[in-house]
């Protein structure tokens, strides 16, 4: 065996002896001093794995002081041998933290086992030591706030991030309360802590305090009965990003609207004086009866094609910027959806008006009849309806809209959960505080966007759509 060990005894008949069992066990690399201040001497040019030390040694440095020294400056192990065993000397030695203690005559098979445990913990002391600086300089490279907390809420361990961000040091935040530092958030966080010790299941949400938006990731720890003893808890400030989103998310609206706007205005316009020349060149042409037919049939025709323009360009104007929103009437444009869907489609649409909407806020409106139409797009796409309603609960502070298509078919879990429509109509609801949710009720396939007056974007949960397979 490689390991080097080192005996400091005063008498030599004792080391020897220690040294010649060692060698005899197989370990070859044994060297002897006789005081605290030969072994700190021969520490300074030798390295060593393991040290048998005797309490009791001559000249000025007793085996504890030179014990102490020994783990302020090179966290080698220590084992310590006396000729007393009382219990104030075990006391005494504790202080230390010794891998071991030995009362002589030492039994050989005693030394032997205790160096040989004494080698193994130290190694794997040291490779714990080595994961926790590992550990240390992960969490702290991080731009989250991270912490490790009990089912208590008892904070275990955390980074600088977090610790800075309560004000404190690590070393005042640990063995604290998780919800004595995350008011006034801590009602949200002792809800989803209650729900993660019932379930195991992660948890993911988003917050917000003041001006900020934080988003949460909670990860359960389970123990060998699969029963949650801690939680991992990951804090990201995306205030940024979400406002960067909504951002563009209004952009997106504003230009949408500026095409359909320009695709009325302008090429609509000029379809349309197309179409009236047309018309007027028709009243005109030569009254040979048989040119006149054949003009007449060519006008007749290119009028038909240029009305079907004019349509189509309208119904992409309307698509793109619906009018009545402009009045903030999300009712009177909901019915328009319905009568298009009916007409293009051939499927009975209606909308139900079950209280007044007073929403006002462009934004609100913008984004709920983008969720409605492609909750009907999608039903038309996916679920061969027989019918399609649309269902407007609302009052002064509070709204939720259904969507229900009576379609038999069902889509399966794993192709709806990755169309990109489900995921726009999610994103939409999050960004103006709505809570949404696509799923199979009794009657058919249901998508559900509701509201209350309290509701914020950044508090809302991201979770998955529940959908039926």
């Amino acid at each position: 065996m490689n390991s080097k060990i080192l005996i400091v005894e005063d008498e030599a008949i004792i080391s020897e002896g220690l040294k010649y069992n060692l060698i005899n066990s197989g370990y070859a690399n044994v060297n002897t001093v006789q005081s605290g201040e030969e072994c700190m001497s021969f520490l300074q040019e030798n390295p060593t794995d393991l040290i048998l030390m005797d309490v009791k040694l001559s000249g000025d440095m007793n085996g504890i002081q030179a014990s102490l020294l020994i783990k302020a400056m090179y966290e080698i192990p220590v084992i310590f041998i006396t000729s007393f065993s009382d219990w104030n000397l075990v006391n005494q030695l504790k202080k230390t933290e010794p891998y071991g203690y030995l009362v002589k005559p030492i039994d050989p098979f005693q030394l032997i086992s205790n160096v040989d445990i004494a080698l193994y913990r130290s190694r794997v002391d040291r490779q714990l030591a080595d994961n926790r600086k590992t550990m240390e300089v992960l969490l702290n490279s991080s731009e989250d706030f991270i912490c490790l907390m009990d089912r208590k809420g008892i904070i275990m361990e955390a980074n600088e991030k977090l610790a800075v961000h309560f004000g404190k040091s690590r070393a005042d935040i640990i063995g604290t309360s998780m919800y004595e530092f995350n008011a006034p958030e801590s009602g949200r966080l002792r809800k989803e802590v209650k729900q993660i010790l019932k379930t195991c299941k992660n948890i993911l949400y988003e917050e917000s305090a003041d001006i900020k938006t934080q988003e949460y990731r909670l990860f359960s720890i389970l123990d060998k009965n699969d029963t949650v003893m801690k939680i991992a808890i990951f804090i990201r400030d995306i205030t940024e990003l979400r406002t960067m989103e909504k951002e563009y998310l209004n952009t997106v609206n504003i230009e949408r609207k500026r095409i359909g706007q320009d695709l009325h205005d302008g090429l609509g316009q000029k379809l349309t004086g197309l179409s009236y020349l047309m018309q007027a060149l028709s009243m005109s042409v030569s009254d040979d009866k048989t040119e006149k037919s054949k003009t007449l049939e060519s006008l007749k025709e290119m009028t038909g094609i240029v009305s079907d323009l004019i349509y189509q360009t309208r119904q992409l104007s309307k698509g793109l910027n619906p009018l009545n929103l402009d009045n903030l009437d999300l009712i009177s444009a909901l019915q328009e959806l319905a009568e298009e869907t009916e007409k293009i489609f051939k499927v009975r649409c209606s909308v139900i008006q079950k209280g007044i909407f007073f929403n006002n806020d462009m934004e609100i409106l913008t984004n709920v009849y983008y969720i409605i139409r492609e909750s009907v797009n999608n039903s038309i796409k996916h679920g061969n309806p027989d019918e399609i309603i649309i269902t407007v609960h609302a009052d002064d502070k509070n709204f939720k809209i259904e969507v229900l298509d009576t379609g038999k078919i069902k889509v399966k879990k794993s192709l709806l959960s990755q169309g990109i429509g489900l995921k726009i109509m999610k994103y939409r609801a999050h960004v103006i505080g709505a809570n949404f949710s696509a799923e199979m009720g009794d009657k058919g396939f249901v998508v559900t966007i509701a509201k209350s007056g309290e509701n914020q974007a950044v508090n809302q949960p991201l979770r998955e759509i529940p959908i039926t397979d």
